[in-house]
């Protein structure tokens, strides 16, 4: 029996540490996040979202990759606390993108935003992953949609 738990016991362990135990590591950090699929066959280069809790906008963040080659899955928006400094008790949360189909070469350069239909509305809570599905194209127009 000793030299069952003596096997058992650290792989019990592995397995525990492995797992996390059931730690929720967004909602320790008092964070969530946006994932956002883009479904298109235009070359996205960067992505917007303009956010809003309870009818009050609050920011603005934006997301490209590094190298400012197309994005070719999507990319993630992350919240956490900070973004909700005056409102602790997060409420309706109201996300609006936006689309850039070439990266500005300079500061003279006017940027040119290409709007998304479909404002998503979600009861944002600590700890969720979200999951948004951009899709459509420039001739007619692109509309994101709460995934399942």
């Amino acid at each position: 029996m000793k030299k069952l738990i003596s096997v058992l016991l650290p792989v019990f362990l592995i397995m525990c540490l492995i797992s996390g135990c059931g730690y929720n590591y967004r909602e320790s950090f008092k964070r969530f996040d946006v994932a956002v699929t883009l479904d298109t066959p235009d070359d996205i280069y960067a992505v917007t979202c303009d956010y809003s809790l309870d009818g009050k906008s609050l920011g603005l963040q934006g997301a490209s990759n590094a190298d400012e080659t197309k994005i070719t899955d999507g990319v993630y928006f992350e919240f956490d606390e900070k973004n909700f400094e005056d409102n602790p008790e997060l409420g309706e949360l109201s996300l609006s993108f936006g689309l850039y189909d070439r990266l500005r070469q300079s500061l003279d350069e006017e940027e040119r935003v290409i709007p998304v239909d479909g404002e998503i509305k979600i009861e944002a809570q600590y700890g969720r992953e979200y999951r948004v599905t951009i899709s459509g194209d420039k001739q007619s127009g692109f509309r994101a949609v709460l995934a399942g």
